[in-house]
Formats: C-alpha cells, sequence, structure tokens
C-alpha cells in the first residue's frame, strides 16, 4: 500500500485516518457506492496535492466521463473518490461518502 502522496514534489506520509484522493482501477460493481478495486493500481494524493486532471461529484448510477454512456455491471474503470486513509494492510479509502469525483472505462486511459 502506498503510504506517502503520490504527488513527486510532496512525497509526504499519508496518516491513517487523514483525508485523500483516492484514484484507482476496477470492476465497476451496480448498486455500490465505489467499484471493485486493484490494490496494485491504487494511489493516494492530499486533496490540495492532486491536480492530475479536473474533479467532480457524482452520483449512482454512473457515466463514464469521457464518452457519456452510463456504466454496465462488470465493466472495467478508473475511478476516484475522496476518503480516509486507511490504516496500514488495508487499501481502499474509508468513509467515502456517497459520490464518485471521476470515472471512466478504462480502454479511455
Amino acid at each position: 500500500m502506498q503510504d506517502r502522496c503520490a504527488l513527486d514534489d510532496c512525497g509526504k506520509v499519508l496518516k491513517p485516518g487523514e483525508t485523500v484522493i483516492q484514484l484507482t482501477t476496477g470492476k465497476y460493481a451496480y448498486g455500490f457506492i465505489t467499484p471493485h478495486l486493484s490494490p496494485e493500481e491504487t494511489r493516494n494524493w492530499h486533496p490540495e496535492c492532486f491536480h492530475e486532471f479536473p474533479l467532480k461529484d457524482q452520483f449512482a448510477p454512473y457515466a463514464c466521463v469521457e464518452c457519456g454512456r452510463q456504466l454496465k455491471n462488470g465493466e472495467q474503470v478508473v475511478y476516484v473518490c475522496r476518503g480516509a486513509m486507511p490504516n496500514r494492510g488495508y487499501f481502499r479509502a474509508e468513509s467515502r461518502g456517497y459520490t464518485i469525483l471521476y470515472i471512466a472505462h478504462l480502454a479511455h486511459q
């Protein structure tokens, strides 16, 4: 698990419970707020350090921000959420709320 901010110019340790912006890939799971995640592809930033692309809250059901098509169950996606840094050994941000900040078909990336 990456426990340092993904911004090269920052690199500070992210402490459990600290608010993070989490980017990862996984399979969209209809009926769940966040898709399944791929731990090996998960990165975390301090909210003020994330400058990869614009973020905008989106409620389920989700649509791909690149093509506009509603996502289907099981599709591979890349997504961003806001939450609390988990304890060491865990990957998914905690207390993520009810929105996703960015979600797109993985093929668009």
